[in-house]
Parts: structure tokens; C-alpha cells; sequence
């Protein structure tokens, strides 16, 4: 029995070379047992920084050369410390088998117990650290491995710090019960069967609540089912989302009832955004450059600051061809169908359109894009999607939009056609726009059937331009007035 004793490191390395220098421990306890196989009872051990360990531990094979090893199994009442002072008070053999993850955690108080082996350990512990409340029920097989370990068990925190454990910046407190069942703790390795309910996890400034998880989490792939009754995300998801760096993988259909996407901190440019539908998505691709697959969209409804839309099933498919042109379908009946192809960076659209656009003028100077880029499109256009861009304006039925844009050659081409669009109390019918920058003759025609404006109206109107030598010309003729009997003959 050793009742309040003071002890040096010094001394005990005299007999036991595992301790570190110039330590001084307060130990108190009652020892039993070989020195291969004894157990220390009602063990408690302080440091002048306060650090502790209390309760009954069992060592076995500590002074072993040969064998299998040392085994500790500890009954804690209290081991209150933080990483670094806890290797240090704990003999070396012990004191390296402690992960090195538990340096995050900060200053804490575990209860509980603990077997340990140079490569096994099994927990039934509640900790309380700086990051939070943890009680895990674990067996871990092979953790000097990390890559290798083998583990089962469940865990629960209560408002830990996730994000700090997974160095994930997004990543805030969580509160959780998980049933784990897998090999691999660095995610490179990470292959295990997660189940589980999250009562609440902070990511991205919002504080996600009752979201039920069941699947295979492989890095970098999640497999399985999530279901989420968060008031301002209900949602069922099945599938798979592999978030590679290389290459991403999607294969999943989720049905959204509701999602508030302000309140998610999705949309910040709005007051209202609101979300439902069911979406299946089925793509490869690392970024929007090659992504290639098929996203079907059924039952859509959005509302924003604005209105609210409804829309019926869509779908829209990206594929590429030998020559890695990409060709997007989208077929929808509310919005917009026909197809783009080409070959273009998709950061660079808008420097391409103004460069189009631009090169109707003789003084633009074009921006610099990536060579060999061009695009062809073929498109018609209905009204709920002008009415989500532009809510003053309605067009009417069979608007079309066709065009061509070469960035290395220089061309740009445009079609576009509509019976008639409305802008506020102004009515435009008949309304057909050719653009050619390279047809000699005109580089923009514009023609109307009529143009009904507060005070006037004017019927077959026709509008030429033309850039020639630095100077743009311009020729109109149409007629006006309610009978059409004012005559307009006009070059510019």
C-alpha cells in the first residue's frame, strides 16, 4: 500500500527506464499482484499541474522484452489532463499508444473503461473536453495502423466541435448518435458503415437539425440513404455523392418537400427562396467544363422575393463526342428546349457573348480567351423562364433563339424570332432578328409587324445597320400613326 507519496521520474527510472525527466508525481494506492500481472487499486495520481488519474488499472507485461506485449485494462473515476501532459505522466510504452488525434481535444475529464494494447484498444468512456461532450463504446483493432484499423461501436457527442477534429473550416459543433462499423481513420483509407440520427450539426452558418443517416462512407464517396426533417430542409435522399477531387461521381434521387435556401445561408442575394421538387441526377465530372450526364427534374416549384413558379418534369443531358464537343439537351416544356454544343470554358461565356456582341463595332477591343473555343445553339424559349429573369417582360409562344459563335475565327451569327413580347404597356408583334458579323451587306436586320406604344403605333418596321470603315450606318423605314399613314424613311 502507498498512502500520499511523493515521487521523482528520476527515482523510477532507476527501476522502470519509461518515464520521462524531472517529473514529480503524488501517488497514493494499493498495489497487487507479479510485476508481469498486478493491479493497482484505488489508484490516484496527481502532478503539480493538476493533472490526475484515479481508479483501478490492471498491467500486465510492462518489464517484458519477449511476449505479447503489454495490456492495460483501467476502471477510470477521473483522468483529468490534455494530451501532452497525459504522455508525459504515463510510461512511454503506454503514453505512444495514445493518438495523437487526442491532442485536439484540449484540456479533459474522462470516465470510464479502457483496455489497451500496443495495437487494440476498446472504450466504454464519457469524456468532457474543450470541444465538447463524447461517450464512445468502441473496439478498435490494428489503431497503430490508422490506414489499417479495423473498429466497431457506437459513439455519441453532445455539441462537439467536428469541425476542429476534421480540420474542415464549415464544420462547427455537433450533436449525434452514430453506429460505426469500418476500417480506416485518414480518409484516403476510410471505408465503414455508418448509421445514425443527428440531432444537430453546424455547417456553413446553419444549424442542421433531425437528420437520419444510413449507408457506406468511402472516401471520397457517401452510399445510402439521408433523411433530413430539418424545418427548413425536408428532404430524402438515396444514392451516391463521391466528392473526388479527380473525378465526381453522382448517382442519387432526392425528393425535397422544403427548403428555405436563405435560411440555409444558400442564397444570400434574396429575402425569400424557397425550394421543392424531386431530382434525379445521374453524372461524372470534376466541374462544369466535363460534366456529362442527365439531370431529370419533376413536380419544380421555386419562390423568391418576386413570385412564385411552378414547373412541370424537365430534363436536361450533357454529353461530348470523340472530338470532346459537348452537346446539352434540355427538354422542358415550361422553360426552354433545344441544345447548345461546342467546345468553350464556361468562365469564359460571358468574355465569348461580349466578344460577339463587341465585334459588330470596329473599335472593340475583345477580350483574350482560350483558343479554339466555339458555340452553336438552338433554343426555344417560353415565358416562366423570362419571367424569372426579366418579370416586366412576356413573350409569346414559339420565341426562338439560334446562333453561332467562333472565338478564333472571329464569326458571330444570331436568329431570334418571336410573335410577339410585351414590356410593361408597350406591345411588340412580329419580331425578327438577324445578326451576321460578316455578311457584307448588313450586320444587324430588325423587322416588326407593329409596335404599340402609350401615344403611337407603328406598323412594318425595318431597321439595317452596318459598320464600314469606322463609321456605323443605319437605315429605317416603317409607317406610323393609328392609320398607318405617316411615312418614315430614315438613314443615319
Amino acid at each position: 500500500t502507498v498512502d500520499k507519496a511523493s515521487v521523482a521520474s528520476n527515482e523510477l527510472n532507476l527501476f522502470y527506464n519509461e518515464f520521462g525527466k524531472n517529473q514529480k508525481f503524488y501517488l497514493s494506492t494499493r498495489f497487487k499482484g507479479p510485476l508481469n500481472n498486478f493491479v493497482l487499486h484505488d489508484l490516484r495520481l496527481l502532478d503539480a499541474a493538476q493533472n490526475e488519474i484515479s481508479g483501478t488499472v490492471n498491467f500486465r507485461h510492462l518489464f517484458d522484452r519477449q511476449g505479447p506485449g503489454f495490456y492495460m485494462n483501467g476502471n477510470f473515476d477521473r483522468i483529468a489532463s490534455d494530451y501532452t501532459h497525459l504522455v508525459a505522466i504515463m510510461p512511454r510504452i503506454l503514453g505512444k499508444s495514445v493518438p495523437k488525434l487526442v491532442e485536439k481535444f484540449g484540456r479533459m475529464d474522462i470516465v470510464g473503461k479502457v483496455e489497451l494494447t500496443k495495437k487494440d484498444i476498446a472504450t466504454e468512456i464519457y469524456l468532457m473536453s474543450e470541444l465538447g461532450e463524447a461517450e464512445a463504446n468502441l473496439s478498435v483493432k490494428g489503431f497503430n495502423k490508422p490506414d489499417e484499423a479495423t473498429y466497431t461501436g457506437t459513439i455519441d457527442l453532445d455539441n462537439f466541435n467536428v469541425g476542429a477534429v476534421a480540420e474542415v473550416k464549415t464544420l462547427g459543433n455537433a450533436t449525434l448518435h452514430l453506429e460505426a462499423d469500418g476500417k480506416g481513420f485518414r480518409k484516403e483509407s476510410l471505408n465503414t458503415l455508418v448509421k445514425g440520427d443527428i440531432k444537430s450539426l453546424a455547417f456553413n452558418g446553419y444549424r442542421y437539425s433531425n437528420i437520419s443517416i444510413d449507408g457506406n462512407l468511402k472516401w471520397p464517396y457517401y452510399k445510402g440513404y439521408i433523411n433530413s426533417n430539418d424545418p427548413n430542409l425536408m428532404m430524402d435522399f438515396d444514392g451516391l455523392i463521391d466528392m473526388g477531387k479527380q473525378h465526381l461521381n453522382y448517382d442519387f434521387h432526392a425528393r425535397v418537400d422544403y427548403a428555405d435556401l436563405v435560411r440555409l445561408r444558400l442564397v444570400k442575394k434574396d429575402t425569400i427562396s424557397v425550394f421543392k421538387g424531386d431530382l434525379a441526377l445521374s453524372a461524372t465530372g470534376n466541374n462544369l467544363n466535363n460534366l456529362a450526364g442527365t439531370l431529370q427534374v419533376k413536380s419544380l416549384s421555386y419562390q423568391n422575393g418576386r413570385n412564385s413558379y411552378y414547373f412541370e418534369d424537365f430534363a436536361v443531358t450533357s454529353s461530348f463526342d470523340r472530338d470532346r464537343v459537348r452537346t446539352i439537351t434540355i427538354d422542358s416544356k415550361d422553360l426552354i428546349e433545344g441544345r447548345v454544343s461546342g467546345i468553350y470554358d464556361t468562365k469564359q461565356l460571358p468574355k465569348l457573348i461580349e466578344n460577339a456582341l463587341g465585334s459588330l463595332y470596329t473599335n472593340y477591343r475583345p477580350h483574350k480567351v482560350k483558343p479554339g473555343q466555339f458555340l452553336d445553339f438552338d433554343l426555344t424559349i417560353y415565358n416562366k423562364l423570362v419571367e424569372i429573369v426579366a418579370p416586366n417582360v412576356v413573350v409569346g409562344a414559339n420565341t426562338t433563339l439560334r446562333g453561332h459563335i467562333n472565338a478564333e475565327r472571329g464569326e458571330f451569327s444570331l436568329a431570334f424570332n418571336s410573335p410577339n413580347i410585351s414590356i410593361l404597356d408597350n406591345y411588340f408583334n412580329g419580331i425578327s432578328i438577324d445578326v451576321n458579323n460578316k455578311n457584307p451587306l448588313y450586320n444587324a436586320y430588325i423587322s416588326m409587324d407593329s409596335i404599340r406604344v402609350k401615344n403611337y403605333r407603328v406598323t412594318d418596321f425595318n431597321l439595317m445597320n452596318v459598320t464600314h470603315n469606322d463609321t456605323l450606318y443605319l437605315r429605317s423605314e416603317f409607317k406610323g400613326g393609328r392609320e398607318g399613314k405617316d411615312f418614315y424613311n430614315l438613314n443615319l
